[in-house]
């Protein structure tokens, strides 16, 4: 299934993405008659197995017979996008987790995953607007949890996954002189985590929106997140200025970096774990490009996330 977060008329809803309509799933279930769902996507995920099954068999019948849901579906072209979990999502990126991060950085690598913490108030939707502030941009895979969990085995972790989604990484660099003035300062053995919100010297005293989504796909849908392929491209009046293409490779592996996560913390549904930056890190291709033009990076299972220079 995917599954996407959106902004109606009546507030933030969330619901059945097929082709280029959504079906509000808490509305969808009481016209079948089915079992009372939860108003809350992050509530839906954390119910599990059940609430799987309530969403597939919307789903069959939505595509076996859409005329029964007439009145309650919507138009993806015509809906405003929400980050995945919205209000309730936390999102954590790791640092130096790139594949190529070590070729940028002096040929040295992490020796274990340094987390990043973001904040619900700078992630955006699918096709919002977004200040650039001069740095690259940077795909990444992300996988969502639904299922609370701490210490979890490495063989485990697949198990409190709820899907995958992607997201785009575009902080400000105002000293381009970091990694000169720091080398791997940031990097050392024992940080673990970083705050956003008081990295300054690296994001320029500047919180960038990131850009979460388009949607949800669950991970039954997804049975090897390990192979798919990737592209980014960057376009100004639909004219492509760049693009690249990876198969998705990074350093870490997410068993191992979840499972590395949770013995630092309790993992919970609505938290959203990124795998860091795929194939190039640093998409800079954005310093000599006009207002109005768009980055995008499409996934195969999931879709295409966008993003505009305002």
């Amino acid at each position: 299934m995917k599954i996407g977060t959106f902004m109606t008329d009546r507030g933030v809803a969330y619901g059945l993405v097929l082709g280029t309509r959504w079906l509000d799933i808490p509305g969808a279930v009481e016209l079948m008659k089915e079992p009372p769902q939860p108003k809350k996507l992050v509530d839906f995920a954390a119910s599990g197995d059940s609430a799987m099954a309530v969403g597939n068999r919307l789903q069959s019948m939505a595509v076996k017979h859409p005329e029964k849901f007439e009145g309650i579906w919507r138009n993806l072209d015509k809906t405003t996008f929400l980050p995945p979990f919205y209000p309730e999502g936390r999102l954590f990126t790791q640092r130096g987790n790139s594949c190529l991060f070590s070729r940028v950085v002096k040929g040295i690598q992490p020796e274990h995953p340094i987390w990043e913490r973001r904040y619900s108030e700078n992630m955006i939707g699918h096709n919002q607007k977004c200040t650039h502030l001069g740095a690259g941009c940077n795909p990444e895979f992300v996988a969502v949890i639904g299922k609370t969990g701490k210490d979890i085995p490495k063989e485990k972790v697949r198990d409190h996954i709820f899907g995958y989604t992607m997201m785009l990484d575009h902080a400000g660099l105002s000293k381009p002189v970091f990694y000169d003035e720091w080398g791997m300062e940031k990097f050392r053995d024992d940080l673990v985590f970083r705050d956003l919100m008081f990295v300054d010297s690296y994001y320029g005293n500047s919180l960038p929106s990131t850009p979460v989504g388009p949607w949800i796909v669950t991970k039954d849908e997804i049975p090897d997140p390990y192979s798919l392929m990737i592209s980014a491209e960057e376009c100004y009046e639909d004219i492509r200025l760049n693009e690249m293409v990876s198969s998705g490779a990074s350093t870490f592996r997410f068993e191992d970096t979840y499972a590395f996560m949770s013995k630092m913390m309790t993992l919970k549904p609505g938290d959203m774990l990124s795998t860091s930056s795929i194939g190039y890190d640093g998409y800079q291709f954005w310093d000599d490009v006009p207002q109005g033009s768009w980055v995008q990076t499409t996934c195969e299972k999931i879709g295409s996330l966008r993003m505009y220079l305002n």
